[in-house]
Formats: C-alpha cells, sequence, structure tokens
C-alpha cells in the first residue's frame, strides 16, 4: 500500500533503456472505479501537451522510483481519450470533504493510500479538531469532485 504522497514527485525510470522518463507530476483518477489509473507524468517537455502512464504499465512503484519497461509506456494524454476526459473532470479527492449519506460534513480528506493495482484502500481524513481518521474503501460511496460521500457507521 503506497500513499500518494510518496509517489508524487518520484522519477520514472525506464529499464530496457536504464534512464529516467520523467517525474511524477500528479495522479489521475477514476471516481467509478476509485481507482488511480495513471500517472501524469513531467518530462520537461510540457509545452508538447501532457503526458501520462497508464497504471498497468507500472513494472514496479517502490519508494525511491517508478519502473517501467520502456519510455514508449509514457503517452501523450491526446493518445488515451479515456484519460484526457478524466484529466478534465479533476476528480482531485485530496482536499475534498467527507459528508455522510445522511448529510453530516466531516473532514477534510489530506492522504488517500492505494494498492499495487492502483485501488483507492482508504482514505486518511482530518477531522475539524484536528484528529485523522482512516476511512476504508468499502465505506465511500462516491468519489466526487467537491465532497467525499461515505457511508453511515458502516452501512
Amino acid at each position: 500500500m503506497k500513499k500518494s504522497a510518496d509517489i508524487l514527485r518520484l522519477p520514472v525510470i525506464s529499464i530496457s533503456e536504464g534512464k529516467q522518463v520523467g517525474t511524477v507530476k500528479d495522479l489521475i483518477i477514476d471516481a467509478s472505479l476509485g481507482s488511480v489509473v495513471a500517472l501524469v507524468i513531467d518530462d520537461g517537455s510540457w509545452y508538447l501537451g501532457a503526458k501520462v502512464l497508464p497504471f498497468p504499465s507500472i513494472v514496479g512503484l517502490g519508494e525511491s522510483a517508478v519502473m517501467v519497461e520502456n519510455t514508449n509506456t509514457v503517452l501523450p494524454v491526446s493518445a488515451v481519450p479515456r484519460l484526457e476526459q478524466l484529466m478534465s473532470a479533476a476528480v482531485r479527492v485530496i482536499g475534498t470533504r467527507t459528508l455522510t449519506r445522511s448529510g453530516f460534513m466531516g473532514g477534510k480528506v489530506v492522504e488517500l493510500f492505494v494498492d499495487e493495482a492502483g485501488r483507492i484502500v482508504l482514505c486518511e481524513v482530518e477531522e475539524n479538531i484536528g484528529e485523522r481518521i482512516q476511512i476504508p474503501a468499502q465505506q465511500i460511496v462516491t468519489f466526487g469532485k467537491d465532497v467525499l460521500i461515505i457511508s453511515d457507521n458502516g452501512d
């Protein structure tokens, strides 16, 4: 399980070429799947358009680097229309408020944790009193652009 903060700013390294392809700049989240489906990669040529690395193309996700088989796995976002749509939707999760199904506002999401397949397994929420709690994915009803809807006491 990896924290999103541990993924951001990691170098992306091509195994076959033995070189750095870029750096992880952001996560692309598919709210309907509750998953990180790609990473936005800064390859130093932002003026040519955004580059993405689909999550299934990741060979290794370590503490020091994101490993890919070769540089061809990093694609222009325009080559993957679904990822382009998700980038436009801009679902971030981190920074959103929590809201229960019954309408009670909670704290703000400060971190998310993903498994090796990119599925969001839990969100860390800072309550208004400063306490941090962890909400498992099973309690999350909707990953929204503005709010994270959670079930009331596990229902």
